[in-house]
C-alpha cells in the first residue's frame, strides 16, 4: 500500500491531499473512520527526531533523517539519506496524539500535485 503527501509548497494543505491522507488514515488506522479525528500541529521538540519517530513507526524506508524543517501549518517536512522525503503531520484520535509519515514521492507518481 502505498502512503501519499498533504500539502501545496506554500504549507498550506491541498484539498485533494487531505482527501487521500483522510483515505490512508481510515486505512492505518482502522478505528479513524468511526471516530472523531482532527489534524493538528506536531508536537514541539526536535523536529529530526519526531521525523525519525513517524518514519519509523509508520514501517517506511529511511536510513536516517537527513534534514528535517517544520512548516508554518505545524506538519514537519522530513528528507532521509536514501531521497525519500515525507510529510509528518499528527492528528488527534479518541484524545491522544497519532503521528503520522505520508511519502510525497508517491502522491506525485499518482499525479497529485502541489503536495
Amino acid at each position: 500500500m502505498r502512503d501519499h503527501g498533504v500539502s501545496t509548497s506554500s504549507g498550506a494543505f491541498h484539498p485533494l491531499c487531505v482527501v487521500v491522507a483522510t483515505l490512508a488514515l481510515a486505512a492505518l488506522l482502522p478505528t479513524v473512520a468511526s471516530s472523531q479525528t482532527k489534524i493538528v500541529p506536531v508536537p514541539a521538540g526536535d523536529a529530526a527526531q519526531i521525523a525519525t519517530d513517524a518514519v519509523r513507526e509508520a514501517g517506511h524506508p529511511c536510513r536516517k533523517v537527513i534534514d528535517a524543517a517544520r512548516l508554518t501549518d505545524g506538519t514537519i517536512r522530513a528528507k532521509c539519506s536514501g531521497g525519500q522525503v515525507y510529510r509528518i503531520f499528527a492528528v488527534i484520535q479518541d484524545n491522544r496524539r497519532v503521528l503520522l509519515a505520508l511519502n510525497w514521492h508517491a502522491a506525485k507518481e499518482l499525479g497529485i500535485t502541489g503536495c
